[in-house]
């Protein structure tokens, strides 16, 4: 067992079909130094402290991804009739902006600043679903790439939001299918309206 970065800053012709027979030959001529493997208890040790190293951290996720759904159940509870809608429901945890608009142009679109600690929780959510490979987080990613971080970050906490109002309302379980098809529907959407404006543009020429 050689180290790959030692054989890597030795010149010469390395291919995939003949790798082996090339480090044999270096190895033969003393340029490489043999990679440090500790023995076989160890490594056997090595291997048990890593995948607890893992349990603990995956652990360590759950709870705190427990505990931020404990406090926003604590702040905003379970009946969804106070706000009628899941519109004025994202509005209260001031996850939507508050646009300035003048002449039917948005000047200025921001948050409101107002303390809501159900929207913090939200946000603070949202912000961990860089490296998440669930729909949430391939939904983020999309906005992130369209509005920034900050954007991305207030747009997924308001779908958040939604989500959370109909699976307190309806009393239903979280089901991934949900995105999907809200994102399948913007995307008919989306191309039912470039399709009209192909068509104005058609009749203009």
């Amino acid at each position: 067992m050689v180290n790959a970065a030692h054989a890597k800053n030795v010149t010469g012709r390395k291919k995939n079909d003949t790798d082996a027979i090339w480090l044999q030959k270096l190895h033969s001529c003393g340029l490489l130094q043999k990679s440090f493997q500790p023995e076989e208890e160890i490594r056997v040790l090595r291997t048990y402290v890593r995948q607890r190293k893992n349990l603990i951290t995956i652990c360590s996720d759950s709870v705190r991804r427990m505990q931020k759904a404990l406090e926003y159940i604590a702040e905003v509870g379970y009946d969804m009739s106070k706000w009628k809608t899941p519109k004025r429901f994202a509005a209260w945890n001031n996850v939507v902006p508050n646009n300035k608009i003048t002449g039917e142009k948005v000047i200025r679109s921001a948050l409101m600043k107002k303390k809501n600690k159900a929207g913090q929780c939200l946000r603070m959510a949202t912000s961990t679903l860089w490296h998440d490979r669930s729909p949430l987080g391939d939904y983020y990613r999309i906005h992130r790439a369209k509005c920034g971080g900050k954007g991305a970050v207030v747009v997924t906490a308001h779908k958040m939001s939604r989500m959370i109002f109909i699976m307190l309302r309806d009393k239903v379980e979280y089901n991934p299918d949900m995105l999907t098809q809200a994102q399948q529907d913007h995307t008919q959407r989306r191309i039912k309206q470039m399709e009209r404006q192909l068509r104005r543009l058609k009749t203009i020429a």
